[in-house]
């Protein structure tokens, strides 16, 4: 069974963006991250262009016994 962990954030490449505030459990302050991320004109290995960084739901996973 899958349930919902919280938000993180990835780049274009579907690599997690780490950070001290890289998860949340709700997802406006993950989404004005990625908007900040996406404003700057220099990012560090991710391509540039059009918003690389979105918000993405994280899921864990429970086994049942």
């Amino acid at each position: 069974m899958k349930r919902q962990y919280g938000y993180g954030i990835v780049g274009k490449s579907g690599k997690p963006w780490w950070d001290e505030a890289c998860v949340c459990e709700d997802r406006e302050p993950m989404t004005e991250v990625a908007d900040n991320l996406n404003d700057t004109t220099w990012i560090v290995g991710e391509p540039h262009g059009d918003r690389p960084f979105r918000v993405v739901r994280l899921f864990y996973e429970t086994r049942k016994r």
